[in-house]
């Protein structure tokens, strides 16, 4: 038996001990910077990803920082399900509160792949899957930022970046409160 097959087994036997309660979310360590979330025993999150897009249903560009030129974020999911077909909603969140609330179908699959996107502003963000009854399974926070030569800047960096810019004539640096 392979590693993650008894890590697969020991997760379902854990679930199973806290009586398959699906408030009892266990975080578990998995290949490739992947993350793996044990709920009942029954809906295992293989991956929770952001990306720039998604092409034969792989996500394309997984990051958790986007420019100004990036004006959608994809939120992947891989989701082992040996039960019954359930629902998962993605709720895209950003600083002034919740942007999208998107429902998911989850059929009896072993490896369940479906997306949601959103259409970006600038600002800090947050996305999560959530379960029919509230429990998040997953969350991922990202920043979407300005965009200046392909480097993602704060306002600190275009700070720095401008003091030695020689103001016009008659004025000065101290003129702004920058």
């Amino acid at each position: 038996m392979s590693f993650r097959q008894n890590v697969r087994k020991s997760s379902r036997a854990v679930a199973a001990f806290l009586g398959g309660a699906i408030a009892a979310t266990l975080l578990l360590p998995a290949a490739a910077g992947a993350q793996t979330v044990v709920t009942d025993g029954s809906l295992v999150i293989r991956d929770f990803v952001l990306a720039r897009g998604v092409h034969d249903r792989e996500p394309v560009g997984v990051t958790n920082k986007f420019d100004r030129a990036d004006s959608r974020a994809y939120a992947h999911v891989r989701i082992d399900n040996a039960g019954a077909p359930t629902q998962v909603t993605v709720v895209w969140e950003n600083e002034r509160g919740e942007t999208a609330r998107v429902p998911l179908k989850i059929g009896t699959s072993p490896a369940w792949r479906t997306w949601s996107s959103v259409n970006l502003g600038p600002g800090d963000w947050r996305v999560k899957l959530v379960t029919q009854s509230g429990l998040v399974l997953a969350e991922n926070k990202f920043r979407v930022g300005t965009s200046i030569a392909g480097d993602e800047m704060d306002w600190d960096d275009i700070d720095a970046a401008t003091d030695d810019i020689v103001p016009a004539a008659g004025t000065s640096n101290d003129d702004f409160d920058g």
